[in-house]
Order: C-alpha cells, then structure tokens, then sequence
C-alpha cells in the first residue's frame, strides 16, 4: 500500500494550477487499499520568465508570486470507483519598480470522479492499472477578465467553467514505477459584465504527462515529464490570442512518515524545456503532507 500512496503524493505535489486554468493532467487517485484519502499542498511559484508566440525568451520586469495550499479529499465506493473534490487557497503577490500589491482568497473548486477499468487483478509483468477519470471546475474566483486590483493579483482562476476527461496508468515492480495520464478539457463560453463586457471563450485543450520513480524503504525518488496546451482564446472587441505551450520536469522525494500518513517533497521548473509558446514559465516548490484510512 505505500509504494501506491506515494505514487498519489507524486502526481499531487508536482502539478500547480496555471494562470489561465490549464492545471495538472491527473486528478487525485486513490490508488492503494485505502478508503479516504485527505491531502494538503502548500506551495510557492515564481514567474522567472516569458515566452512570445515563436518561443523566444522576454525577459519579466514584475515579480510575480504565487503561494497556494491545496485541500483535496477522496473517498473509494466500492472496489472501482472512486470520488473527490479540490478547495485551493492562493495568495498573489506583484511587485514592480514603483508598486506592491498582494491579494489571496479563494481559488477555482473542483470535483472529480475516477473508474478503474483496468485493475490488477494478479500479477502481470507488463500490464498496468488503467483509470479513467473525470473533473468538473467551477469558476468561483476572480480571473484575469474581472480583476478589479490595478495590477491584478486578485486574479485566481480561470473565469471560465471546465470539463476533463483523461486516462491515467501506474505500473509498479518491487522497487520500480513508472506512471502516465493524459487529459482533454473543455472550456465553456462565458460573457463578463465587469469591468466591461466581453464574451470569452477558449479552445479545447489538452495535457499529458509521463513519469518514473524508484523507491527505498520507505522513501521514493521521481522523476517526471508533463506538457500542457491550452487552446486560443477568442474575447469579444480583442484581437484573438494564441494558444499557451508549456513543457516542465518535476522531481520529488516522498516518505512514509507512518502507517497512515506522508509527506512529499518537489520541485517543478518549466524554463529548461521546450516546446513553450506565448505562457510565463514558473518555478514551483511544493510541499504535502496526506493522511488515508484503510480499507
């Protein structure tokens, strides 16, 4: 059961939301023989660079933080399915030569659901579990089409709802893992009143991410790769937006602290690789802490 809840503490702690709601590939699975499974990630991101439309590097003249902590719970109904939902808490701060502004509340919720259609049954030396998940985001923030602050930081979601529909699969040997998901999402068109009107709407958009860890005791080294695509923008009365590419690493270190309970360790960088497209490149430190009830 540990190797498997340390493969959740992975996924957890090395995907934060994007500015504009792209978000992780892979929800929060129960994947070992627990019944619930409570999590809290507490992490900071920093904007260290920019990328125009033909991926060039612009340099950032603001600094830009972003400190969050991400509640998550889950709960398993029956043998295969599963449930869960996401409460982030996020405080934005922008400092420029002349101006410091700081603004924190409430981010975009969410809920999801999962299906195992592939368990594992008994042992196969290649066959992995296969889950197909699905998550439901509610724009119950400020984002970057109603902000009200001069430079924005009240700016904490997406401003529009979404729907995922994504794969995801976990092979494990006695000391090796490795992982992998895929996730289509849906934005919903939305018309803002304030501070002026527009009507917003993005293109379907997709993320995928493929990863590996080794474990030792009770600790677990990973390793990951992940891409995000988030489709154009078209706002009424503006010019239309391109799509947003990003490609980021993420290494981690999670423990078991005890029988029911763990701690992770990350660091995510989106700076290094490429393809990335007309986004802000981000620097996150995560840290998380779960606890589970057996089975």
């Amino acid at each position: 059961m540990g190797i498997y809840l340390v493969i959740f503490l992975f996924f957890k702690s090395t995907f934060g939301a994007s500015c504009c709601g792209g978000g992780s590939s892979m929800p929060s699975l129960i994947t070992g023989d627990v019944k619930t499974q409570i999590s809290a990630v507490a992490s900071n991101s920093a904007t260290t660079e920019q990328t125009d439309s033909d991926g060039n590097l612009i340099g950032v003249r603001n600094s830009q933080v972003r400190e969050s902590l991400v509640l998550s719970a889950s709960y398993l109904l029956g043998s295969y399915w599963q449930i869960g939902a996401t409460l982030p808490l996020i405080k934005n701060t922008t400092k420029t030569q002349g101006r410091e502004e700081s603004s924190s509340g409430l981010g975009d919720i969410s809920l999801q659901a999962a299906y195992e259609f592939l368990p594992e049954l008994g042992y196969s030396p290649w066959k992995p579990r296969g889950f197909l998940f699905f998550e439901q985001s509610f724009p119950t923030s400020p984002s970057t089409y109603d902000a009200n602050n001069p430079l924005r930081t009240d700016s904490r979601g997406a401003g529009l709802a979404a729907t995922s529909i994504g794969l995801a699969f976990i092979k494990t040997y006695p000391s090796w893992d490795w992982l992998g998901s895929v996730k289509l999402q849906h934005f919903y068109q939305r018309t803002f009143s304030e501070p002026q009107e527009m009507r917003v709407a993005i293109k379907p958009s997709w993320s995928a991410m493929i990863g590996a860890g080794k474990s030792l005791s009770d600790f677990r080294l990973g390793l990951n790769l992940t891409t995000t695509h988030m489709g154009a923008r078209e706002i009424t009365g503006f010019s239309k937006a391109q799509k947003m590419i990003t490609t980021a690493w993420s290494t981690s270190l999670s423990y078991m602290i005890a029988e029911e309970s763990s701690l992770s360790l990350s660091y995510s960088d989106q700076s290094l690789l490429k393809p990335s497209q007309n986004s802000p490149l981000l620097k996150t430190l995560a840290l998380t802490f779960t606890t589970f009830t057996a089975l």
